[in-house]
């Protein structure tokens, strides 16, 4: 059976240079087949190649981060948006909105983009645009 997703770690390490801290062993060992589970449930929905590929290297990039923290910033446990902070005696406050059904895939980035992204194909292939804004009223 042939790999309907392929994964080129060079081409993937090029697009998320923040990930240089991650080995190659490490992404295609243990990121890269959690990350192919993930996908699984509607991945066949998805007729584009090159956005099975976006979704694909979106999660490795997710769970990459989670596990591993990027070159910059190392993984910490958190999960949410700094909403405030104190130096003196560290303090930390988190603020995390979001439904039931997204609250994994927001804690990264990576995550929230590839929820967005996957969206139409959760809702039945339908997609819901913003609604338009409405007009400032002139006087």
């Amino acid at each position: 059976m042939s790999d309907p997703v392929p994964f080129v770690y060079q081409d993937w390490a090029a697009a998320y240079p923040e990930f240089s801290n991650v080995t190659e062993p490490q992404i295609t060992a243990r990121i890269l087949p959690l990350a192919r589970q993930v996908i699984a449930g509607f991945i066949g929905c998805v007729s584009d190649p090159q956005e099975q590929t976006n979704f694909l290297w979106l999660m490795v990039a997710h769970l990459s981060q989670l596990n591993f923290g990027t070159a910059a910033s190392p993984a910490t446990g958190l999960v949410g948006r700094i909403a405030s902070a104190t130096e003196g005696s560290v303090s930390v406050q988190l603020d995390f909105q979001s439904t039931q059904n997204q609250a994994w895939y927001v804690q990264t980035s990576y995550g929230a983009l590839f929820w967005q992204l996957a969206r139409p194909y959760w809702l039945g292939g339908f997609s819901f645009p913003a609604p338009a804004p409405t007009p400032f009223p002139y006087r």
